[in-house]
C-alpha cells in the first residue's frame, strides 16, 4: 500500500488546517462569497466566463494549498524510482482539485452541502429515469458499505459550524481524494462537483450496416449494425461488393449462360443478398450491365445510360470441357488478364488479349463438381500443359462484352519424373485426343463505376452511448470526544486513515467481485459483446474477455540449488503473465479499439498487474526492467489486503486521461464533502462529535481481465527439490560388456580402481 503521509509529518495536520484558515481569513470580503460557493457546487453547468472566475480564485489559493501539502507530506513524489511516478502526479492533481472545491465553498457551506445532498436524495428516490447504473457493491468478496434509501434532513445544518471547520474539510478532502498505489492503478481518481451526483461514461461507436428496407408486414426491424472495430479482425465486414458485376441467372437471360447441367448454378453474396449465377458463353455479345442487375438493384431503378463499367476489368475464370466434365482455371492474377484501352476506335472500348501456355491438367485435377474428373484418370501419370488465347472487346459505356477462346491445344507433356514426352508419341497422342478439349465459358471480374451514385454501398453510422453512475453516500465515520478536550488534529487523522482504508478495501472488493461476474458472463456459450449484463460501457468497443490460470509452484519449480530457486519462481510466474496479457489483447480486440480512439496515433496497451506484497517481489526478472517484454508497458502494484494473497490480477488502463474512459479498466469518482464538528447530547452527556460521510465510488469500465491463482509459493521458496540418487542403476562389466568408470573408493579410504577391473568395487 502506498504511503499517504510521511511519518514525521503526521502530527502536522493542525498546521495544514491553519494554512488553509490563514488563506481564507486574509482574502478580501466577497472573494469566498455565496455566489462562488454556488458556482463551485455546479461546475459542469457554468458558462466559460463563470468558470474562468472560479479558476482565478482557485489559482490564488495555490500557495496556501502548497503549504498545506507540505505540512501533510503530500508534496514530494515517492514512487519515481519504482516507475509509479505517474500515480503520484495523478493523486496530487486530484487532491488539489478536491481541496480547492471545498475551500471555495467557505462563502456558503450550507448551500454547498445541501445542493449535493438534495440532488442525491432525488436521484436515489427516483429510479424511474432508467439512466442510473448500479456498480457492483456486493458479492462473494464483500460489499462496499454504501447507504441505501438515503434520506437527509437538509434543514439541520449549522452554517457557522460548517464555515468554522471548512479548513478541516479542505484537509480531509485533500487526503481522502488520494488512493494507495493498488487502488489508484486500477481505479484512477476523478473529482466532480457535488451537483453532478455522479458521472457519465460515454463511448462513440462507428457502426457499419447495409441499407435495409422496412417490410410491409410490420415484422420487427433489425438493422444488423456491426462495430467497425471488428473489421480489424474480420475482413469480411468491409468486403462489400455492392457494385460488383455478377451475371444473374434468370429464365429470361439464360441464353447468355453455359449449359447449367454441366456447370450448375451457384449462389454468391452480393451487397448482403444471395444471387444465383453461372459462367457466360464464349462467342456471344452480352450486355454485362443489364444481365448483372440484382433484384435489390432493380428496386432502386433499372440500370440506364448513366451507368458504366469500371475500366478495371479482368478475366477471372476460364472453363474448359474435358469430355463430359468441365474444369475451371483461375487466371485473374495472371499477366495480360486485364482489359486494356484499344489503340484505335471508340475511346470507351477496351480489348482483351489474354494468352497462356500454363494451364495444367493431371490425374488429380478436379472438375467443377469438386471431384477428380474421370476423363483424366487415364493420363497414366502424364501431365499436360495446355495453351489457350482469350480475345475480345468490351464497351464500358454500353456494357457490351464479347470474348472468344482460340488456339486451345496441349503445348507440352511430361511424365511422372517431370521429363518431357514427345507430342508425337503414339500413346500420349491417343490420350490427348481422347480428352476432347474444348472452350466452354468464362467469368469476368468487374464493377460498375457508380459515377451516377446509384449505389450507396456500406453505411457508416456514428452512435453515442452513455451510462450514468450515481455516487452513493457511504456510511458515516465519526469520532467522539469530551466537549472540554481539543483533539481536532487527532480526530482528523483518525477519520482520514479510516476513510482511506475503506476506499482501498473497496477497490479490492470491486476487483474480485467483478472478476467473478466477468468470468461467469464470458463462459456463456452464446455470449456476445453487446451483452448488457456485463458491467462497463467498454463492452461496446471490445469483446469482453476473461482469462484464468492456476499455477502450482510446488510442481513448476524444480531447483536443486537455493540460488536458482528465486529465478525459477520468477520464470514460472512472469511467462504465464506475459502470455495471458497478449492473449487478452488479441481476443478482446483491445489494440484495435485503442488505435481507433487515438485518431491515427500509435498507442500501446498499458497493463496493470496487481498482487500481494510477497508475490510482487517475484514479478521482476533479474536484469530485465521490462518484465513483460517489449511492446507491453506495465505497472506492478501490491495490496496488503489478505484477499489478494496468492492472486495476480491483470487489467488494462490508460495513464493520461482527464475523465472516466471506456478503454481504461476502472475509475474512482470522488465528490468532496464537508465534515461537521458539533456538540451532541447523548445519554445525558454532551460530547464533541466529528462526522464525515464520503461520496466516492469505484466503477469498472473495461471488461477485460485476467486472474492467476498462485498455489504453494511458501513451499516453493522454502523447500529444495530432492533428487533420488538411490534409484540409479549402475551396470557392471559383466552386464555392459566393457569396463566401467572408476568408482569412488568405499565409504572410507577406497582407491576406486573399478575402471581397470571391469567395475569392481573400490577397496
Amino acid at each position: 500500500m502506498g504511503k499517504l503521509f510521511d511519518t514525521k509529518t503526521r502530527s502536522n495536520l493542525s498546521e495544514a488546517v491553519s494554512a488553509v484558515n490563514s488563506h481564507i481569513t486574509k482574502q478580501s470580503v466577497g472573494v469566498f462569497s455565496k455566489q462562488l460557493a454556488d458556482r463551485v457546487a455546479s461546475l459542469e453547468s457554468l458558462s466559460d466566463a463563470e468558470l474562468a472566475e472560479v479558476r482565478d480564485v482557485a489559482g490564488g489559493a495555490t500557495q496556501s494549498l502548497e503549504s498545506m501539502f507540505d505540512h501533510m507530506g503530500l508534496s514530494g513524489a515517492s514512487n519515481n524510482d519504482s516507475g509509479l511516478g505517474y500515480l503520484d502526479e495523478r493523486r496530487t492533481n486530484a487532491s488539489k482539485e478536491a481541496a480547492s472545491i471545498v475551500m471555495m465553498a467557505a462563502g456558503d457551506p450550507v448551500g454547498y452541502l445541501q445542493r449535493g445532498l438534495a440532488a442525491s436524495v432525488e436521484d436515489f428516490k427516483d429510479s424511474s429515469q432508467g439512466r442510473k447504473v448500479n456498480a457492483i457493491a456486493e458479492g462473494a468478496h464483500g460489499d462496499m458499505q454504501y447507504l441505501e434509501n438515503a434520506a437527509f434532513g437538509l434543514e439541520s445544518y449549522d452554517e457557522n459550524e460548517l464555515r468554522k471547520h471548512i479548513a478541516f474539510s479542505t484537509v480531509f478532502a485533500a487526503a481522502t481524494a488520494r488512493q494507495a498505489d493498488f487502488a489508484e492503478a486500477f481505479f484512477p481518481t476523478y473529482v466532480v462537483s457535488p451537483e453532478q451526483i455522479g458521472t457519465d461514461v460515454r463511448v462513440r461507436r462507428n457502426m457499419v450496416l447495409n441499407r435495409k428496407l422496412h417490410p410491409v408486414t410490420g415484422k420487427p426491424m433489425d438493422l444488423e449494425k456491426v462495430n467497425l472495430l471488428e473489421a480489424f479482425r474480420d475482413h469480411n465486414i468491409l468486403s462489400n461488393e455492392s457494385t460488383l458485376l455478377v451475371p444473374v441467372y434468370r429464365e429470361e437471360s439464360k441464353d447468355n449462360f453455359v449449359d447449367v447441367t454441366k456447370v450448375p448454378v451457384r449462389t454468391v453474396p452480393v451487397d448482403g443478398y444471395d444471387v444465383e449465377t453461372a459462367p457466360l458463353k464464349f462467342g456471344k455479345t452480352i450486355d454485362l450491365l443489364g444481365v448483372s442487375q440484382t433484384d435489390q438493384l432493380l428496386k432502386a431503378g433499372v440500370v440506364d445510360n448513366t451507368d458504366a463499367i469500371d475500366a478495371y476489368a479482368r478475366l477471372d475464370n476460364i472453363y474448359l470441357s474435358v469430355g463430359d466434365s468441365v474444369v475451371a482455371f483461375n487466371v485473374r492474377r495472371s499477366p495480360r488478364a486485364g482489359a486494356v484501352k484499344s489503340v484505335e476506335g471508340d475511346s470507351r472500348e477496351m480489348n482483351f488479349q489474354f494468352t497462356t501456355q500454363d494451364l495444367l491438367l493431371t490425374a488429380e485435377t478436379k472438375n467443377t463438381a469438386g471431384v477428380v474428373a474421370p476423363e483424366l484418370a487415364n493420363l497414366n501419370g502424364l501431365k499436360l500443359r495446355v495453351a489457350v488465347d482469350v480475345v475480345g472487346r468490351m464497351s464500358v459505356e454500353y456494357g457490351n462484352i464479347n470474348l472468344n477462346a482460340t488456339g486451345l491445344e496441349v503445348k507440352a507433356v511430361f511424365d511422372e519424373q517431370n521429363e518431357p514426352v514427345s507430342l508425337n508419341d503414339a500413346s500420349a497422342k491417343a490420350i490427348i485426343d481422347a480428352l476432347k478439349l474444348a472452350p466452354f465459358g468464362f467469368e469476368l471480374f468487374g464493377r460498375r463505376n457508380n459515377a451516377n451514385r446509384r449505389t450507396q454501398g456500406l453505411l457508416v453510422d456514428v452512435t453515442e452511448y452513455a451510462e450514468r453512475y450515481t455516487v452513493p453516500i457511504s456510511s458515516p465515520l465519526s469520532t467522539v470526544a469530551p466537549l472540554a478536550t481539543d483533539k481536532s488534529a487527532k480526530d482528523l487523522q483518525a477519520l482520514i486513515n479510516s476513510a482511506n482504508i475503506r476506499t482501498n478495501n473497496n477497490a479490492v472488493t470491486l476487483l474480485l467481485n467483478y472478476a467473478d461476474d466477468l468470468k461467469a458472463a464470458t463462459q456463456t456459450s452464446f455470449f456476445k459483446s453487446s451483452l448488457t449484463t456485463v458491467p462497463g460501457v467498454g463492452r461496446l468497443l471490445v469483446e469482453p474477455t476473461f482469462k484464468y490460470l492456476e499455477i502450482d509452484l510446488a510442481k513448476e519449480v524444480n531447483s536443486v540449488q537455493s540460488a536458482q530457486r528465486a529465478e525459477d519462481i520468477q520464470g514460472a510466474l512472469v511467462t504465464p503473465i506475459r502470455n495471458m496479457a497478449y492473449e487478452l489483447v488479441r481476443d478482446s480486440n483491445y489494440q484495435a479499439a485503442l488505435d481507433a480512439d487515438a485518431e491515427g496515433r500509435s498507442e500501446r496497451p498499458h497493463l496493470v498487474v496487481g498482487t500481494d506484497i510477497v508475490t510482487q517481489q517475484f514479478l521482476m526478472v533479474t536484469g530485465d526492467t521490462r518484465t513483460l517484454s517489449i511492446g507491453m508497458d506495465h505497472t506492478i502494484v501490491a495490496s496488503p489486503d489478505k484477499r489478494m494473497v496468492g492472486k495476480i490480477v491483470l487489467a488494462f488502463v490508460r495513464k493520461n486521461t482527464s475523465e472516466p474512459d471506456a478503454l481504461s479498466f476502472g475509475s474512482h469518482i470522488y465528490i468532496p464533502e464537508l465534515s461537521s464538528v458539533v456538540p451532541v447530547p447523548r445519554h445525558g452527556a454532551i460530547n464533541r462529535e466529528t462526522m464525515i460521510q464520503m461520496r466516492n465510488l469505484q466503477i469498472t469500465n473495461l471488461p477485460i481481465m485476467g486472474m492467476i491463482d498462485v498455489k504453494n509459493l511458501d513451499i516453493a521458496t522454502s523447500t529444495r527439490t530432492q533428487l533420488d540418487v538411490n534409484s540409479k542403476v549402475v551396470k557392471t562389466e559383466d552386464e555392459s560388456g566393457n569396463g566401467g568408470n572408476g568408482g569412488n573408493g568405499g565409504s572410507e579410504g577406497g582407491t576406486g580402481n573399478g575402471g581397470n577391473n571391469g567395475g569392481a568395487v573400490g577397496e
